[in-house]
């Protein structure tokens, strides 16, 4: 009999402990997320930060595409949105304007990212904004030593999984 209320017991506390454990809850319908082009913001910029931008943008979406609880706003669609809207490059410095270009396309949040070079590093900013209320849902910034593309952008995706994970566990 005590054999019996040790092991119901047991399964009490298996069942309380299984349901403790933090899981990453994936919505009914993916979050729609669009990601603005990567920005350098470094002093001295150099030859190649176009091509690095769109290489950091691109990785970022295609890395977002493989999470069933997040949709990436094509890039093309965000080009096209642009273009409609007749929204000159003066008024996308403003970041009211690109949230509200967020919501016309049917995001949630809307992805900034930046880097600055300075000296022997290079500093890493990814920040996720709710199109809505404007509110910064996560921010996350890594200083790395200056290296090549490859490795930006490795740390780059890196930053913003985490950023993403810590958002859908909430």
């Amino acid at each position: 009999m005590k054999i019996i209320g040790f092991i119901s017991a047991l399964i009490l506390v298996s069942f309380l402990a299984i349901g403790c454990v933090s899981k990453t809850t994936i919505p009914s319908s993916p979050v729609t997320i669009a990601v603005w082009p990567f920005e350098d913001f470094s002093l001295k910029r150099e030859q190649n930060s176009p091509l690095l931008s769109f290489m950091l943008t691109n990785s970022v979406i295609d890395m977002i595409q493989t999470n069933p609880a997040l949709e990436a706003v094509e890039r093309s669609r965000l080009e096209s949105a642009l273009r409609e809207q007749s929204l000159g490059s003066g008024v996308l410095t403003d970041e009211s304007t690109r949230l509200r270009l967020g919501r016309i396309l049917g995001a949630k949040w809307m992805l900034f990212g930046a880097w600055q070079a300075f000296g022997e590093h290079v500093r890493i900013d990814i920040r996720i904004v709710d199109t809505e209320s404007g509110r910064i849902v996560a921010a996350k910034d890594k200083t790395i030593n200056k290296t090549t593309e490859s490795q930006m952008e490795t740390s780059t995706l890196n930053i913003t999984h985490e950023l993403l994970s810590d958002i859908l566990k909430r």
